[in-house]
């Protein structure tokens, strides 16, 4: 029948969110690469045909996404493990070179950053890095959202953003140029001691995409007939 979500409790050995720029940085993948995408959750196959990802894994599709797009699954290649199978096309996007690794990290835009940040339960300095809009020579790739109370309305809360902008070589990131950091990262761990609308607390928490069945139909020979009910005029009943 459908697969049941599991969980990577481990990252890829070599992969965390602190070195996830370096990581992206080695690859051999080239973001133009037009069947390359990136996983963005953990997927634990549990059967056969299906490929176990875990997120920030480069994927190649055996297939080009128009041909798949009318399945709920993507016939696809692991480059990190060599293997083949099944994913969720919900679990995996188009690989573009931005660090989805990255802790708070969402592929999402400003309208949703803004949805996702006002939900209720959320404390002030929660926090989504996301692509940035403008993505023009000269302006940042990336964006910083951030829950921040409205000192306006008590026990109100707004989203305040802010670009992340880099060097040329991107070997230098900011937000502000008296401040530059060597990633993102580093970046993100100096802001949790304040400097911005409020100081970053925990990435805004996410939940997987659903899943969907592959196999509806139970194939007629693993049935086995028990005991008779019944018949009629379109055929017989059993149990």
């Amino acid at each position: 029948m459908g697969s049941v979500f599991s969980v990577c409790t481990q990252p890829r050995t070599g992969v965390s969110p602190g070195n996830a720029e370096a990581e992206l940085n080695k690859s051999a993948v080239r973001p133009a690469d037009r069947n390359v995408y990136m996983a963005i959750h953990n997927f634990v196959a549990t059967q056969p045909d299906e490929l176990t990802i875990c997120r920030g894994d480069m994927i190649e599709l055996e297939f080009t996404a128009e041909q798949c797009q009318s399945s709920q699954w993507w016939k696809a290649r692991n480059l990190e493990t060599n293997r083949s199978g099944l994913v969720p096309y919900n679990y995996i996007t188009k690989y573009n070179g931005l660090p989805c690794q990255l802790s708070g990290w969402m592929d999402c835009n400003r309208m949703d950053a803004n949805r996702m940040l006002l939900r209720a339960g959320l404390q002030a300095g929660t926090y989504i890095i996301r692509p940035c809009a403008r993505q023009n020579a000269g302006l940042a790739k990336l964006a910083l959202s951030v829950r921040t109370p409205d000192r306006r309305c008590e026990n109100n809360f707004l989203v305040k953003h802010y670009q992340i902008k880099n060097s040329a070589d991107e070997t230098v990131f900011f937000i502000n140029k008296s401040k530059t950091y060597p990633t993102v990262q580093k970046l993100i761990d100096e802001y949790k001691n304040g400097g911005l609308c409020s100081p970053l607390a925990e990435p805004c928490p996410t939940d997987p995409p659903t899943v969907q069945f592959k196999d509806i139909e139970v194939p007629r020979q693993t049935l086995s007939m028990v005991r008779k009910l019944g018949a009629g005029s379109f055929g017989e009943e059993t149990c």
